[in-house]
């Protein structure tokens, strides 16, 4: 309910989180936002009122309404503790007006004059509620029936995002008679995320595989989905093999390792880490190449990469921002051999900044 408040005003951010359920209160809320900027309840030329309120603290109700006055929201900033009645302002008195709702499915179609003079009675006001005035396939509207076009062209490609190796997956619109509020990307028939704007998503996770089955399908404001339209790749790609990190096989740990699980957006939902020095982590493999995938942060220290008993590497994890699923470091060979490979926590970090000297392991990925 305090976050749906933030449609009163041009918001720029509502809070950071790695909460799946709560990302998802975030998506929907700039869904909603995004309609409202569609159908002329945002911008410019919007008129605001402060609605006269019985019941409750009025400073907690915010109208928007359409230049022209046919459209128009109520936004609720909280939950009210009994009954409220509402009194709109500025609407067309002859007009008539659809009065439906965010939470609940009740609806009834009034006059303007009779919204102003009567009110809107809410007995029993739900969390997040909002009173939508002749706006009826809004986001989560029960009014929805048919589902979008699937999207067109979906294409994939192996690409580069600031230094980072990943698969770009790129498509055309889909089309809805009303709204289309995200895309679904799959990888190989799990939807690994949701898209709210724009026809692009960067794959940089462990799982990021151009031999994979890519997919994407999109979403109406009514949660009515399309069928899936798979990516097409320019060229054939042979799949690679991926080490997760706590993969019972393929990788041996030395020294204090920390392993979490059930966390969102790791690949496979698990991540390990150490900021002991000389802790490390290895694994041998048969291919042209692999890729170590890991999670930057302020806390994020430096490692070295020991190839064959080389060292060839210092890799500093820190970044003022926290990311997952980053290719920190690639190493191709002209031909496919055998190679030992060896992370190892050093123990410190670089520059002024850095604040820890932890470093993940989110997984391996080797080309064959």
């Amino acid at each position: 309910a305090l976050w749906r408040g933030l449609l009163t005003i041009n918001f720029d951010m509502s809070g950071d989180t790695w909460s799946p359920s709560k990302l998802e209160g975030v998506r929907n809320l700039i869904d909603i936002y995004h309609y409202l900027e569609h159908v002329g309840l945002v911008g410019r030329w919007v008129h605001v009122y402060r609605p006269a309120v019985r019941g409750d603290d009025p400073t907690m109700y915010f109208e928007r309404l359409s230049r022209d006055g046919n459209r128009g929201i109520i936004i609720l900033k909280h939950v009210a503790a009994g009954p409220v009645v509402v009194w709109p302002k500025g609407l067309n008195p002859a007009n008539k007006y659809l009065v439906s709702y965010q939470e609940s499915d009740q609806g009834e179609s009034r006059t303007g004059a009779d919204l102003m003079k009567s009110g809107i009675t809410l007995n029993h006001q739900a969390a997040g509620e909002l009173i939508y005035l002749n706006v009826p396939f809004h986001p989560d509207s029960r009014l929805y029936r048919a589902k979008p076009t699937s999207p067109a062209d979906v294409r994939k490609a192996s690409a580069s995002n600031m230094g980072y190796p990943g698969v770009e997956i790129r498509w055309g619109p889909a089309h809805d008679e009303q709204w289309i509020s995200y895309y679904e990307v799959a990888r190989d028939g799990a939807v690994i995320d949701k898209v709210a704007k724009g026809t692009y998503f960067f794959d940089h996770s462990a799982g990021a595989d151009l031999g994979a089955q890519y997919a994407v399908r999109a979403v109406n404001g009514g949660g009515l989905a399309s069928p899936f339209a798979e990516a097409a790749g320019s060229v054939a790609a042979t799949r690679g093999i991926v080490l997760d990190d706590v993969s019972p096989t393929g990788l041996s740990y030395t020294g204090d390792w920390k392993h979490e699980v059930k966390l969102q957006p790791a690949y496979a939902g698990t991540l390990t880490s150490s900021s002991e020095k000389g802790a490390a982590v290895e694994f041998k493999f048969e291919g042209t190449g692999f890729t170590w995938f890991t999670r930057l942060c302020g806390e994020c220290g430096e490692a070295e990469v020991n190839i064959d008993g080389q060292d060839v590497a210092g890799i500093d994890t820190y970044s003022a921002d926290d990311i997952f699923g980053v290719g920190i470091y690639s190493k191709s060979f002209a031909t496919a051999g055998e190679h030992q490979v060896k992370i190892t926590v050093l123990g410190k970090h670089a520059g002024p900044r850095g604040a820890g000297t932890r470093v993940y392991l989110d997984g391996i990925r080797i080309a064959r």
